[in-house]
């Protein structure tokens, strides 16, 4: 599979697999949830981890100036590339969040692989609140994003602020769909 001339990009959805080799894109985007397995991939300059896992069975190098990015949601799920060898980092590390309320210590391998190596020359994560901010760790065969989510007590300065943070903190616990959006 060969892009084009110009900027092409490579999209995969859902489960499924592709043996043959690709190249010539210059963006492949990972979307929904399952697995999307390659035989290899070539180098891209950006690559987007919207939802699932995006499986490569060959060693994947990042660009210098390329863009990584991946998507965290407040349920748990995640993009994730999965390399079955060595995953070269460097270019800049890109997440990004979906809406929702956020569970203090959950944690996001966006990036697994037997062997990792190399660093991002820059990290963006989603902008910190003073009741949400995320952290980035790098460990030998993962990439991990972590939620680090406060009490809203935490910023009530009154007996009636902290009735009313207890009482959100309690609504957040349960909240899903559009309530869960809106508290988040």
């Amino acid at each position: 599979v060969t892009g084009g001339a110009g900027s092409d990009t490579l999209v995969f959805s859902g489960d499924g697999a592709l043996g043959a080799p690709i190249s010539g894109f210059e963006t492949a985007i990972k979307d929904g949830p399952g697995t999307y397995s390659l035989s290899s991939l070539a180098q891209v300059k950006r690559l987007e981890m919207n939802g699932g896992t995006l499986a490569v069975n060959h060693s994947y190098q990042m660009p210098a100036d390329g863009v990584f990015q991946a998507r965290v949601n407040s349920d748990g799920s995640h993009g994730r590339l999965s390399v079955n060898s060595v995953a070269g980092l460097d270019g800049a590390l890109n997440v990004v969040r979906g809406k929702g309320v956020y569970t203090n210590g959950t944690k996001y391998p966006i990036l697994t692989a037997n062997t990792v190596s190399g660093w991002f020359t820059s990290e963006t994560l989603p902008a910190p609140s003073p009741l949400l901010s995320f952290k980035v760790a790098g460990f030998s065969d993962r990439v991990e994003v972590e939620t680090l989510a406060k009490s809203v007590t935490t910023v009530a300065t009154n007996p009636a602020q902290m009735r009313i943070a207890q009482m959100l903190d309690k609504a957040m616990a349960t909240a899903t769909g559009k309530t869960a959006e809106m508290l988040g």
